[in-house]
């Protein structure tokens, strides 16, 4: 979860409040297991229900693909677990950011936010047309993609 999400939705919602809306509710759906960590919620559903109702049935591609795409999402929680944002990571790239600015005005970069441990890949914006330049993690070569 970002820092303060369901605080900055429940801003939102506050804010339209009998201008785009007459009440508003705070909802999440996520693995069972992240929900059960998470308690700024007016209501949550979890992937588990949701993959429930694709139980025995039938469908094309599009119902494979959405079932693949909530297995991954409950497995991934599964593997990971909580993430926590990283203090050292986070310091790494805000003075990467600050190394591009001051010496590499041209790499461009979005500014960091809170990074949590093992993410350390950067997209760096770069004036080539069609390619992205990514920095991956220690021990891979920096390269190209379009």
């Amino acid at each position: 979860m970002q820092p303060n999400q369901a605080e900055r939705y429940r801003v939102r919602g506050e804010r339209g409040l009998r201008t785009e809306w007459d009440e508003f509710f705070i909802c999440l759906v996520a693995p069972k297991a992240y929900i059960d960590r998470v308690q700024e919620f007016d209501a949550a559903v979890s992937l588990e229900q949701v993959a429930e109702l694709f139980v025995g049935a039938v469908g094309g591609a599009r119902d494979l693909f959405k079932q693949r795409i909530i297995r991954e999402a409950i497995e991934k929680e599964r593997m990971s677990g909580p993430q926590l944002v990283d203090p050292e990571v986070t310091e790494f790239r805000q003075r990467y950011y600050q190394l591009l600015q001051q010496d590499f005005p041209d790499l461009k970069m979005n500014p960091p936010g809170p990074a949590y441990a093992g993410e350390t890949w950067f997209k760096l914006k770069q004036r080539l047309p069609g390619k992205d330049c990514f920095h991956p993690p220690q021990g891979r070569p920096a390269g190209l993609w379009t």
